[in-house]
């Protein structure tokens, strides 16, 4: 306020200054309870949807993990597998087996091999010659029991004691 001086018997006298006038657009309005309970929605919904998320890649990160460890137990298994399989390969060798059954049981190898064909309903050819003629050498081949007889008569002993 502004005060003006004047020079008499009351000394000074304040002059009024113009009063001052309020803006008349300035409203006060309620706040919009709703427009603050939708942001905060959003604001939920957009950090439930980031948790979402990080669970999400954590799940697919330990599944990866979990994905490479299999794999390497899987080619670890396979090695072993194929190591029983020669192992096996190995112990089925006849090399292997004839040794153990020479030096081990005592077993001998033979010296004569004697084979038999089964008689066989096809047309004549050159393949059923073949087998008529192995056919003929095993009938005319001698016995187990002939051979026994015959190991018997050289030993002195009768026929009545091999029987036993």
């Amino acid at each position: 306020m502004l005060a003006k001086q004047q020079y008499g018997w009351d000394g000074y006298q304040e002059t009024q200054a113009e009063p001052q006038v309020k803006p008349q657009n300035k409203i006060q309005t309620k706040p919009n309870v709703r427009l603050r309970s939708q942001c905060f929605t959003l604001i939920v919904i957009a950090v439930v949807m980031g948790m979402l998320a990080a669970v999400q890649s954590a799940a697919v990160a330990k599944a990866g993990y979990g994905l490479v460890q299999i794999k390497a137990n899987v080619s670890r298994v396979e090695k072993e597998n194929e190591l029983l399989r020669l192992e096996v390969a190995r112990l089925k060798s006849p090399q292997r087996i004839e040794t153990i059954a020479v030096r081990q049981l005592g077993m001998v190898t033979p010296q004569k091999a004697y084979y038999a064909a089964a008689a066989t309903t096809a047309p004549a050819t050159a393949a059923n010659a073949v087998n008529s003629s192995v056919i003929t050498r095993v009938v005319n081949a001698p016995t187990l029991t002939d051979k026994l007889t015959s190991l018997l008569a050289m030993n002195g002993e009768g026929a009545a004691t091999a029987v036993r």
